[in-house]
């Protein structure tokens, strides 16, 4: 079974142990994929364009386990009050559409509120 956390959600959690960003570059040396199918398929709504070789790699080279990408995994790796960054708020707005919320500006900032406060206790 695929994970339901979009692969946006995981481009977002890619961080390394200072929790800054690793690069699609350094992505794409550890999976062996080009930049440009990782950038392709990590905007994909949802993981059915993924083969799951390339899926397991791309979330192991992220220090991730596709076959375990539960919600709080991802959670604790991520700001993700932080909208102004592409990536937080471009994987905000694929949950929300994965889960069928709002759209848009609003319903990023909606979630990431939500998310944080959860988050918060």
């Amino acid at each position: 079974m695929r994970p339901i956390l979009p692969p946006a959600a995981v481009l977002a959690a890619c961080v390394n142990v200072d929790g800054k960003s690793i690069t699609i570059e350094a992505q794409s040396k550890a999976t062996g994929l080009s930049p440009r199918t990782i950038y392709r398929l990590a905007w994909a709504p949802n993981w059915d364009k993924w083969r799951v070789g390339a899926a397991e790699k791309w979330c192991a080279a992220c220090g991730l386990d596709f076959w375990a990408l539960d919600q709080q995994r991802i959670a604790d790796r991520v700001q993700w009050s932080d909208t102004s960054n592409s990536r937080i708020s471009r994987a905000l707005a694929a949950i929300s559409k994965a889960v069928g919320g709002p759209g848009g500006r609003k319903g990023v900032q909606r979630l990431a509120t939500a998310i944080q406060s959860v988050m918060n206790g």
